[in-house]
């Protein structure tokens, strides 16, 4: 008896520490729950809208990877290997779809069923008017590679759709945390419908007001807030413009008072600068891709475009 409460306090010990150990792992899992997921995007836009998903229980985002560069342009981006080696290691990986990243489109022909979304194809994403699409051929010969403008971020509903579309499917995959990712979906969607609701108001200013763009990616923007442009100077980010199309594009602007060029933030391509300086109007820049690196967040994206259509029709209120 003496030797069996002898040791009783160690078998005590033993114990508590096996129950310590347990509740450390447990707590340690629950912890990581949504950390351990490796999703990869395409483009930062893409992780504007997933990061905020991934958010842990601190407030602070989980890393999402994002493949091109900044200002790079995902028409004609080369993929390295090291980007070949992430989209492996993805669990999901996130792109808009063929008519945006070709450069896409083998490699994730090649990955499992399920490890990809094309937001181009999720439900609920809202296409400009195909009147407007046919009003941009006859303006510079053809329209937009593939059958739509891809730039569909550019309409907050369409953000929304890809965000519910992105979280059922990480709950697919983490079931454990589906009520988080849901819950955290909520909240990304309320703030990105109130930035929605003040573009929406303060565009009633500027709907009589016209304005080119450098390429034709921008009629998502249009067409969700009911803007005026006149015309785009290329088809698309990486086309050149002819003499007679710049020609022709000079003659309307002029005959329909338009108020800036936008062109491409980042951009090396010269042509809406020249036209604004030969117009005598404004060039004011554009980052449709996000390239600014102190842009966080979704809202704020669409913030920045709201400070850059201001600034353009600043002199015309």
């Amino acid at each position: 008896m003496k030797l069996n409460y002898k040791y009783r306090p160690l078998s005590a010990f033993w114990l508590l520490l096996i129950v310590l150990m347990s509740a450390n792992e447990t707590f340690g899992s629950d912890k990581a729950k949504t950390s351990t997921l490796n999703v990869v995007v395409s483009i930062k836009p893409l992780a504007l809208m997933i990061e905020p998903l991934l958010a842990d229980e601190a407030g602070s985002s989980a890393s999402v990877q994002v493949l091109l560069p900044s200002h790079a342009s995902p028409h004609s981006y080369a993929m390295k290997i090291s980007d070949r080696q992430k989209m492996q290691k993805a669990d999901l990986l996130v792109w808009v779809g063929e008519d945006l990243e070709r450069f896409l489109q083998k490699p994730i022909s090649q990955l499992p069923t399920g490890r990809s979304v094309a937001a181009s194809q999720v439900s609920g994403i809202t296409w400009p008017h195909p009147e407007e699409e046919a009003a941009a051929i006859e303006a510079h010969g053809h329209k937009h590679e593939g059958l739509h403008d891809p730039h569909l971020w550019l309409n907050p509903k369409n953000a929304i759709a890809v965000i519910s579309a992105v979280t059922r499917r990480l709950q697919q995959l983490d079931p454990e945390s589906a009520a988080s990712y849901g819950s955290r979906a909520q909240k990304l969607i309320a703030e990105i419908n109130e930035i929605d609701r003040e573009i929406l108001r303060k565009s009633l200013n500027y709907q009589e007001m016209s304005f080119l763009v450098s390429h034709d990616g921008f009629s998502h923007f249009v067409e969700r807030y009911n803007m005026n442009q006149v015309a785009a100077i290329r088809s698309s980010a990486d086309s050149k413009p002819g003499a007679r199309h710049l020609y022709q594009l000079k003659k309307k602007a002029k005959s329909e008072s338009v108020a800036c060029v936008f062109v491409d933030a980042g951009g090396a391509a010269p042509w809406g600068n020249r036209l604004a300086k030969d117009l005598a109007i404004k060039a004011v820049e554009l980052d449709i891709l996000a390239g600014d690196k102190t842009v966080k967040t979704y809202p704020q994206f669409m913030q920045n475009l709201l400070v850059s259509i201001d600034e353009c029709f600043a002199k015309e209120q």
